[in-house]
């Protein structure tokens, strides 16, 4: 924490990307793009990938381990376009069906 700095508490709804994507019923995704400082697998636990398959998904990912045990059924990593000490950004593309 840094001088100055004030800490507090703020509680707001959640909802998980399936919802979303019901309450505005989309059909095709070509792109998930996701940034979530962390909660990357908490989020992608909320999609119904049986319903929802974006094309791709870029993920910027703070435990690629646990993202990709989560979604490796589906994807595969294709590009990693950043590195930094602290995360990852890396694009997925879905399997070919076979």
């Amino acid at each position: 924490m840094k001088p100055n700095e004030t800490v507090y508490t703020l509680s707001v709804p959640a909802r998980t990307l399936t919802d979303i994507l019901d309450q505005h019923h989309a059909t095709q995704i070509d792109l998930l793009s996701l940034d979530v400082e962390g909660y990357e697998v908490e989020v992608l636990k909320g999609l119904d990938f049986s319903r929802y398959r974006p094309v791709y998904i870029l993920v910027e990912v703070r435990d690629r381990t646990a993202v990709e045990e989560l979604i490796g059924s589906w994807y595969q990593s294709v590009a990693i376009l950043t590195i930094t000490p602290d995360y990852q950004d890396v694009l997925y593309k879905i399997k070919d069906e076979q």
